[in-house]
């Protein structure tokens, strides 16, 4: 594979597309949405509960949403793990073949287990964003209810999603950059790809393109993640608000029928 250096964002999408195409910048595109519904319903939904028994059990709002969103991610991303790799091995090929074809040769090539490979940089990157998003969420809700008392909740979780995703994202980058280069690596020609473990990839990045190396790609990152954690949280709430009203309404509904065989 020819490597190609990128200057910046908008450098990237004119080579990308120039020398592989448009539908390039779609590589990977199948296993993102196979994993984005299930893998965020199961993050929120195993925050909720957690926060909810963490606050049950006296633990502080900041303490609840640093323990919860950490545990939450820890299992999301042990779940899809193996999803998460084989799309950015698709994203980092040229002409990639299908989903299924992907894992079948990772896994005929380095075994099962290999398709948590990256999982480490992956919990070393996630985790901290987790609890350092979720702790400005909270906190972020809090403000903004004794700022603005008639706020609604879904408006309220789209503000604080924003910021809290930018804060975490900025904070959590470093490990951004080693855990695609670790996920990656096999497609690089350098002899030595067996042995560069996190801490490795780590040293040579701060050694050959310095500290700036570790925030490469801050601004596309930031593009992303701040609007997506904004829509996501203000959507989970939305459709929380949605089917707790669609249940109280059927619970009036059954009361009252039984209300009226009396």
């Amino acid at each position: 594979h020819t490597v190609r250096h990128f200057t910046g964002t908008l450098d990237a999408f004119y080579k990308i597309t120039r020398y592989e195409g448009v539908a390039s910048l779609y590589n990977g595109l199948p296993p993102t949405l196979l994993m984005a519904v299930p893998a965020t319903v199961l993050y929120f939904a195993t925050y909720d509960k957690l926060r909810l028994q963490f606050e049950q059990a006296n633990y502080g709002w900041m303490s609840s949403a640093l323990l919860s969103g950490s545990c939450a991610r820890v299992v999301a991303a042990t779940c899809i793990a193996p999803i998460e790799l084989v799309r950015t091995k698709m994203q980092a090929m040229q002409d990639p073949p299908n989903m299924l074809r992907t894992a079948a040769n990772q896994v005929r090539g380095q075994g099962v287990f290999s398709l948590w490979k990256g999982l480490s940089p992956t919990l070393l990157r996630d985790v901290p964003f987790s609890a350092i998003y979720w702790v400005s969420v909270e906190g972020g809700k809090r403000r903004l209810a004794e700022m603005y008392p008639t706020i609604s909740d879904v408006y309220a979780s789209f503000i604080s999603g924003a910021i809290g995703g930018t804060i975490a994202a900025t904070c959590t980058i470093p490990f951004d950059v080693v855990k695609t280069r670790k996920q990656v690596f096999d497609y690089s020609p350098d002899p030595a790809k067996e042995e560069m473990t996190t801490r490795r990839i780590l040293n040579r990045i701060i050694k050959t393109e310095g500290y700036s190396g570790l925030f490469v790609g801050i601004g596309p990152r930031l593009m992303k993640i701040s609007p997506a954690c904004a829509l996501m949280l203000s959507s989970y709430e939305f459709g929380k608000q949605v089917f707790l009203e669609a249940e109280d309404t059927s619970f009036a509904s059954h009361y009252s029928q039984l209300e009226g065989r009396h």
